[in-house]
């Protein structure tokens, strides 16, 4: 072969490699190791024909080159299929069947349906494409882990306007944060319609749903002052998150500390296309949080605990006051999704009841939940902190007994 086509040869090689890579967005993860791995074996290819004054010990140092990306890529290439088959194996070794007489759980709370989705998520490794977020067009509204997320005008989970209160039907307002409004699992499982159906086998009620992600103590506060006049609830429900302390319009600590010194660019270009550098992200984000050289949102409550409690229960009492002033029975709960009798998670969560109780908040304690689940993991997934399905389910349960306490339900009995 003449040495001119040799060169037209690698070049097209390389620029058909290339472009597949560019374009290898669009296919699998397998797909773009393949062509990564192809544009660099190929750039050497082309590099090697396309100047022949190279000596002996230059060809074989290219050559040498082209063999070990080769290999390279061949070793992701396999990691990357071994990712994708466990994956795949543990969809198929899902288990539907539900655990008997789990503790505290009310009957009807937690079902096959429920159960499934939550186990659907066990034994992933690497989020599949399926569970990203992905945009509605010409709405608020998203897909996240494969639930459909609505959001109204005020950020809350509804698409449709409050209706008008009737006298003959149990008004329930719940308040919080996105444990309330319910990120990462579709909205029948949040703990908020669990209550309703839960209720709705003896009472005529409906729950209201007013979690807004992102919202802390003095945004929930805010949202009741608004709220609470126009919809005229029976009762009022503050569902507490643990980040509730922090300062309006801070979320959970996103700390980047001991980042790997590359580009972000590049970072987010493997990350978004392939398992492998999703699972290397993720094991190396766990090891940094283990060995405390990255702070978590626990952390970030802590820096500033004592200033962070005065002003939580400055907020929580102003909501009691405020519900009082309209004459709407109020209680509260703390919601967790990794339920501890010990540690950091314990104390602050002690600390939280004792102030919505001084504040006339008139906490549900979580105690039983805490003791029950205890060391358990009851979140969405490793992408996802928020409580699963199971989670809400163990929340409404324990919320049935107070809301029969707080509100006399005999005007609202079904006939």
């Amino acid at each position: 072969m003449k040495s001119s086509t040799k060169h037209y040869l690698g070049f097209l090689y390389f620029a058909l490699a290339i472009g597949g890579l560019y374009w290898s967005q669009f296919f699998t993860s397998f797909l773009f190791w393949l062509a990564l791995t192809g544009g660099i074996v190929s750039l050497c290819f082309f590099l090697r024909y396309l100047i022949t004054a190279f000596s002996r010990l230059e060809t074989e140092r290219i050559d040498n080159t082209t063999i070990l990306a080769g290999a390279l890529g061949i070793s992701l290439l396999t990691m990357e299929g071994l990712i994708l088959a466990y994956a795949q194996l543990s969809i198929m070794d899902l288990d539907t069947a539900l655990p008997r007489n789990p503790p505290l759980l009310v009957a009807g709370a937690y079902d096959e349906q429920a159960h499934a989705a939550m186990k659907s998520r066990h034994g992933v490794i690497s989020m599949p494409d399926s569970w990203a977020r992905k945009s509605i067009k010409n709405s608020n509204n998203f897909y996240w882990h494969g639930a459909l997320h609505e959001l109204d005008d005020n950020k809350m989970r509804r698409q449709r306007s409050f209706p008008s209160a009737r006298a003959d039907t149990l008004r329930i307002m719940v308040v919080g944060d996105s444990l309330t409004y319910g990120v990462g699992i579709e909205k029948k499982f949040t703990y908020p319609a669990i209550l309703q159906r839960l209720l709705s086998t003896e009472f005529r009620v409906e729950v209201l749903n007013l979690g807004i992600s992102g919202y802390q103590s003095e945004d929930t506060l805010e949202n009741i002052k608004k709220f609470l006049p126009k919809l005229e609830p029976d009762l009022l429900i503050y569902g507490v998150c643990l980040n509730d302390y922090l300062p309006s319009g801070r979320g959970q600590s996103a700390s980047d500390d001991w980042a790997l010194p590359l580009p972000v660019a590049w970072k987010d270009f493997f990350i978004q296309r392939t398992r492998v550098a999703q699972l290397a992200r993720d094991a190396y984000h766990q090891l940094l949080l283990q060995t405390d050289l990255r702070l978590d949102f626990l952390d970030d409550i802590l820096l500033d605990f004592e200033g962070y409690q005065g002003r939580f229960s400055r907020d929580v009492t102003e909501m009691a006051r405020f519900a009082k002033k309209n004459e709407t029975p109020f209680i509260s709960m703390v919601l967790h999704q990794s339920p501890a009798t010990s540690g950091r998670v314990h104390a602050i969560i002690t600390a939280t009841e004792a102030h919505l109780a001084a504040a006339g908040a008139n906490p549900v304690t979580i105690n039983p939940y805490l003791i029950a689940y205890q060391d358990q993991v009851l979140r969405v997934s490793q992408w996802e902190e928020h409580p699963n399905e199971l989670a809400n389910a163990l929340f409404a349960s324990m919320l049935v007994p107070a809301v029969t306490e707080a509100v006399d339900l005999s005007a609202y009995q079904l006939r």
